[in-house]
């Protein structure tokens, strides 16, 4: 039963490094249950520090500290002097978070009794030779003296953990010493010398999560150092850099997008790319040095490794910039690479505005960029607040017998849009989202004059506006008639366990008509074989047909064709980014929830949209939500007879408002899925 109990603790902690908390809990209860029976004290006190740990991620400070000092209680009982100064550490942290939380003054006495925590810890860890424990204490220490602002102690002890961890190459340890510093610096007043801690620490992150084995564990570590962007953001706002600010929240988003959806290119370009293949083999390399350094390795030995380390790291740089050079959108998916802010400016037309957002836990701020300038305005609202209210205004959306959508679509507007309608001074607006923004559509949002934001305004989104310089690069320069355009569709393809969509294979029927370059398929002669063989040479791509959002696997999303000729039918992520869609100028998916994302804090899309735009494609129309099919065939017909590739958002507009002038689908639920995701042109 104890090792029973141990497996299941180890379970439970690899849920908690993914963020999956309530399954964590699950197992923890099990391991405890079985500890308790057995009498256990050792694994016991374990795994309630386990349970402290997880509680203190959640911000539930008291309930980490009942835990906590169980299980420091229980190892002082039994003598386990490493496991008693770790709790002692990580007693402190939850108090002295708490502290932070809520804003208090740290008085005498609780300063005194945490420096003793802290110091009693330390005593013990150098004791018993456990440098990181050593490193931990000391970046404490350093953190409780900022808060008496004795800042000289502060950077004393900062500076004597920073050369431990150096020396164990802790690179975990040493972006939250760095962190620790500009924090420091920035209390002081010295947004110079803060500014340059906050780069260091980023640095530190963005080389270390590279090399992290599992994708779903660099998404969970991800989350966890969010807040550092977060705060160097604020830093450069408070100080009015604004554009370096746009840059940072670009960098946030450039990461992770690599960490969720760079490996899927990444592992596909293998196969053909050496360079792809030589970095795999590095990273490989360069992970298992690190693991091995964190251990207590004989100092030859690691004398040695940290030299490897060294030149492998070298020679890592050396090849990203020989990718850069031979693919700079490959490049993107294996490092980060955003664009300045300048570069924004220069890729944006006059004739559009750009509205970018970040959300912190506390507040959200809303950058605005034109030709010619940069603003940003910050917004006091909590991220919770600002979710449920984003999660209303989606079920009014999706509710077609009440007109709820109303009274939260205008308090958005009053949220999202109000604060920065001073800066807008043109029709055409490029929403970049964040979070659980990419959930709503702004098109449905209600203005002061009870009006939609779509009754004013052409309308686009991108996941990033990093995605620009990309996105201009597959724009295609001539502007042929829609006689020269070569189109490929299929219609309600033959899945058996899905309905039949009889106006899907209507709508295409219609829209070939305007054609005279065409291959559609329908039924079960839409196979996934024959898009694969056959999408690469045609300019507009239509796909009519299911498509669903796997919100357990985001990498399983699809959309569903007939099966044959070795394939499933069923056209995933992965498989789209392997097309080659270097002619397509338009894919539009009238399908279900295809543009639908998982959206977690560290930010970014990852979902059909951005496959295909990887693929080739600068634009991609796509739906939100689950829809009528008879709605969207008028959709559909109207943004074709419309259809101008230089103006799509235009087009897309003008087929809305047609669409909801007819009483029947007036409601935003049968409008206001459809989206323009990329390129204008």
């Amino acid at each position: 039963k104890r090792s029973i109990a141990k497996i299941i603790g180890n379970v439970a902690v690899v849920y908690r490094d993914l963020n999956d908390f309530d399954v964590a809990l699950q197992y923890l209860t099990q391991a405890v249950s079985l500890e308790k029976e057995i009498n256990d004290k050792q694994g016991l006190a374990s795994h309630l520090s386990v349970i402290a740990s997880i509680y203190y991620k959640r911000n539930d400070y008291y309930r980490a500290k009942e835990y906590i000092e169980q299980a420091l209680a229980i190892r002082t009982e039994i003598g386990d002097r490493r496991g008693s100064s770790n709790d002692q550490i990580s007693l402190g942290a939850i108090q002295l978070q708490n502290f932070q939380e809520e804003s208090a003054t740290l008085d005498a006495a609780s300063s005194a009794e945490l420096i003793g925590l802290f110091q009693r810890a330390l005593d013990t860890k150098a004791e018993i030779g456990d440098v990181f424990g050593q490193i931990a204490a000391l970046s404490y220490l350093g953190q409780v003296n900022r808060l008496l602002k004795d800042f000289e102690k502060t950077k004393n002890y900062y500076n004597r953990a920073y050369e431990l961890a150096e020396s164990k190459h802790a690179t975990t340890l040493q972006w939250q010493i760095k962190y620790g510093l500009a924090k420091t610096y920035q209390r002081q007043g010295l947004i110079r010398d803060a500014i340059f801690e906050y780069k260091e620490a980023l640095s530190i992150i963005e080389d270390q999560r590279t090399t992290l084995g599992s994708e779903e564990f660099r998404i969970g570590f991800f989350q966890d150092k969010s807040y550092v962007y977060a705060d160097y953001i604020e830093t450069l706002v408070k100080n009015n850099q604004i554009s370096e600010a746009l840059a940072i929240v670009e960098r946030s988003k450039s990461r992770s997008f690599l960490d969720m959806l760079g490996t899927k290119a990444f592992d596909a370009s293998k196969k053909d790319n050496p360079l792809i293949a030589a970095l795999d083999s590095l990273d490989q390399f360069i992970a298992k040095t690190e693991k091995d350094l964190s251990g207590e390795t004989q100092i030859v030995n690691q004398t040695r490794m940290l030299k490897d380390l060294d030149s492998s790291r070298a020679v890592r740089k050396d090849i990203l910039e020989a990718i850069k050079k031979t693919n700079e959108e490959l490049s993107s998916l294996v490092s980060v690479n955003p664009l300045q802010s300048g570069d924004i400016q220069e890729l944006m037309d006059p004739e559009f505005t750009l509205i970018e957002y970040f959300v912190t836990a506390k507040y959200y701020l809303i950058f605005v960029v034109s030709k010619s300038q940069v603003q940003c305005v910050k917004v006091d609202l909590s991220a919770q607040k600002l979710n449920t209210m984003l999660y209303d205004f989606r079920n009014d959306l999706l509710n077609i017998k009440r007109d709820n959508y109303k009274k939260t679509g205008a308090l958005l507007y009053q949220t999202l849009i109000k604060p920065i309608k001073g800066f807008i001074t043109t029709e055409n607006l490029i929403f970049v989202p964040y979070g659980k923004l990419h959930y709503i559509p702004f098109t449905t949002l209600i203005d002061d004059s009870s009006n939609f934001l779509i009754d004013r305004y052409n309308i686009s989104y991108l996941p990033s506006a990093s995605l620009l310089k990309f996105i201009a690069n597959k724009r295609k320069k001539d502007n042929p008639t829609m006689s020269e355009l070569k189109f490929f569709a299929v219609g309600n393809p033959e899945v058996p366990t899905m309905p039949t969509l009889v106006s899907a294979e209507a709508e295409v029927k219609y829209i070939e008509s305007f054609f005279q370059k065409k291959q559609t398929w329908f039924n079960a002669q839409a196979t996934e074989n024959r898009v694969k063989e056959s999408v690469a040479d045609y300019d507009i791509i239509h796909f009519a047909c299911h498509g669903e959002f796997n919100m357990d696997d985001p990498s399983h999303s699809a959309l569903f064709l007939t099966k044959g000729n070795g394939d499933d039918g069923t056209l995933q992520v992965g498989e789209i980014f392997n097309l080659k869609l270097n002619r397509a100028r338009l894919v539009v998916l009238s399908a279900c929830q295809t543009g639908l994302s998982k959206i977690i804090q560290g930010d970014e899309l990852i979902g059909l949209t951005r496959a295909f735009i990887y693929a080739g494609t600068p634009s991609l129309l796509s739906t939100l939500w689950s829809v009528s099919d008879q709605s969207t065939e008028i959709f559909v017909k109207n943004f074709y007879q419309t259809l101008d590739l230089a103006k799509k958002p235009y087009s897309m507009r003008k087929a809305i408002l047609i669409l909801k002038s007819q009483p029947s689908y007036a409601h935003p639920y049968f409008w206001g899925c459809f989206g323009l995701v990329g390129d204008w042109k």
